[in-house]
């Protein structure tokens, strides 16, 4: 086993390990989250194609890394999700996002045709590794991307993976600048955090119930993305 390989297998065990009430203080495994099964299927109904899910699970080693509030990021499809995890771009159930402990599910401010391309190309990134560089190259896989029906084979020639919130920025390639998708400084890399989707670019359509303004406040969303999230439980109120 090389360095690299011992490196990206210690990335991937700490964003397995999270912290707890335990001897220690740490452990990892399977917990209850916050959200529960029966919230997490309500959640489906505003899983439309193209929208963006985010989430946060408590206490993982990786929120240490990770600026800000959301700490994960998916594109739904339509009929399920595409995300970039540690075994790669995967295509699974929507309920994979949801169950956490805070999730939004956001609907980018494009027409649907835009919604669909994003999605259609989330299917083509399947397979493809993840990134434990955080690199965020997007101008060279904005390039790739040009040949649709190449792409994955290009980013594989050419050993281009992709992080969570890197896969989403990619799927609406074109519109980055539109849905004001930047990146911003994490150390000594330029990335796209996933609470970069938090703006009002987009609409937050669905939050957990304690998706609250206040506890994203106190977990670090910025202050446009809480805003987001009053004016959305100020909706609720009146429905």
């Amino acid at each position: 086993m090389n360095i690299k390989n011992i490196k990206r297998d210690l990335i991937f065990l700490a964003g397995d390990i999270r912290k707890e009430k335990c001897p220690l203080g740490f452990a990892w495994g399977k917990y209850p989250h916050l959200i529960d099964y029966d919230e997490a299927m309500q959640s489906l109904a505003f899983s439309s194609i193209g929208f963006i899910g985010l989430h946060r699970n408590i206490g993982d080693l990786s929120n240490i890394a990770i600026n800000g509030f959301m700490k994960h990021a998916w594109l739904y499809t339509g009929d399920g999700i595409v995300e970039a995890v540690s075994e790669g771009v995967l295509n699974r159930s929507s309920l994979h996002g949801i169950m956490s402990d805070y999730a939004v599910i956001l609907k980018p401010s494009v027409e649907y045709q835009v919604r669909k391309e994003a999605a259609d190309r989330a299917f083509e990134m399947v397979g493809c590794p993840y990134d434990v560089t955080f690199s965020f190259d997007l101008e060279i896989e904005e390039e790739l991307f040009k040949d649709k029906t190449t792409a994955v084979s290009n980013m594989q020639n050419y050993g281009l993976g992709v992080s969570c919130s890197e896969m989403v920025a990619l799927c609406y390639v074109g519109h980055r600048r539109e849905l004001g998708m930047f990146r911003t400084d994490l150390g000594k890399r330029h990335v796209i955090l996933p609470d970069a989707f938090m703006s009002t670019h987009f609409e937050v359509v669905w939050a957990s119930k304690h998706t609250t303004p206040e506890n994203a406040d106190k977990l670090g969303l910025h202050e446009e993305g809480c805003t987001l999230l009053k004016e959305y439980w100020e909706k609720q109120k009146c429905i």
